[in-house]
This record gives structure tokens, C-alpha cells and sequence, in this order.
């Protein structure tokens, strides 16, 4: 009777083993799986159906490319000291502290931007401080406030001119 006993809890050991080395083995498929789905891909050359796919996606990337333009930032000259600046209106309650740097057309500019460098402080200072809360709040505010900085500034460069203006901080409060 002891014998009998043995083989069963052996038999069940067994089958037990079994179906956790399945699981396991399952578990392991479905990580391979997901790692080639998400990681990898077929890299065949597409059929008919799936190259007019292809040339739209092509399309798509070339005006990524042609938008990264604006990624590939020129030479840039970056203003040490943030710029802490009272808003228009409120009774002088509202404030915005910028850090600010400007990129520039040419690497030459560097030399003259650094020899105007109080009159470009004065300009952001005049301008900054010439919007009210609303104005700047919204992204669409930001960048227009960036654009008037530009041409308010470029009106006074010789050499080349500012592309834009970088905001690395720009807290409103």
C-alpha cells in the first residue's frame, strides 16, 4: 500500500513538473513574440497592395525632414542671467522670469551680439514687460512674443540677424 502511495505522489509530481515547464515554455513564446512585434519587423520588400502604403509613409517622412530644419538649431548665444520682469497691468502682481537664447544666423554674429549685448537685455526687457498676463499665457502668446523680440532686435543687428529666440525657462506668475 506504501508503494502505491509513492508511485501516485510521483505520477502527480510528474504532471505537475509538466505542466509548469509548459507554462514556462508558453510564457517564454509570448515574450519572443512580443519583442519581435514591437522591436523588430519583417524587413521583406512590401507587395503591390502595400507599396503605395510605403510611398505615402515616404512622403510623410520627407516632410518630417523638411520640418527638421527647425530641429538643427544654428549658432547660439545664450544670456546667463534670467530675465525677471513685471507684466503690464495687475499693479505690478504679475511677473515673468525667462531664461533666454538666441540663435543666430551665423557663428560670425557671436562678436556682435556680445557688443550689444545691454541693448539686446534692454529690447527683451522693453518688450516682455510691454505684455499683459493674457498675452504670454498661452503658447500661441509665447510665440508671438518671441517673434516681436526678434524683429525688434534685428532691427539694430548689421552683421546677420537673430533666427530666433530659445526659451530654456519661462515661468509666469
Amino acid at each position: 500500500m506504501a508503494e502505491e502511495e509513492i508511485k501516485e505522489e510521483k505520477k502527480s509530481n510528474k504532471g505537475l513538473i509538466i505542466a509548469i515547464v509548459g507554462i514556462l515554455v508558453l510564457l517564454i513564446l509570448a515574450i519572443v513574440i512580443i519583442v519581435f512585434i514591437f522591436l523588430g519587423g519583417s524587413k521583406e520588400a512590401p507587395a503591390e497592395g502595400e507599396a503605395s502604403q510605403t510611398k505615402e509613409s515616404t512622403e510623410q517622412q520627407r516632410g518630417v525632414t523638411q520640418r527638421s530644419d527647425f530641429v538643427k538649431l544654428g549658432p547660439t548665444f545664450v544670456i546667463p542671467e534670467p530675465f525677471v520682469v513685471n507684466l503690464m497691468g495687475q499693479n505690478g502682481r504679475r511677473y515673468v522670469k525667462a531664461q533666454i537664447a538666441l540663435e543666430l544666423s551665423s557663428p560670425e554674429l557671436q562678436k556682435e551680439v556680445t557688443t550689444k549685448i545691454l541693448l539686446i537685455k534692454d529690447i527683451i526687457i522693453r518688450v516682455m514687460s510691454s505684455k499683459t498676463f493674457e498675452e504670454i499665457s498661452t503658447p500661441k502668446g509665447r510665440d508671438k512674443l518671441k517673434e516681436e523680440i526678434v524683429q525688434e532686435i534685428n532691427t539694430y543687428i548689421v552683421d546677420g540677424y537673430i533666427k530666433s529666440i530659445l526659451f530654456s525657462e519661462f515661468i509666469i506668475q
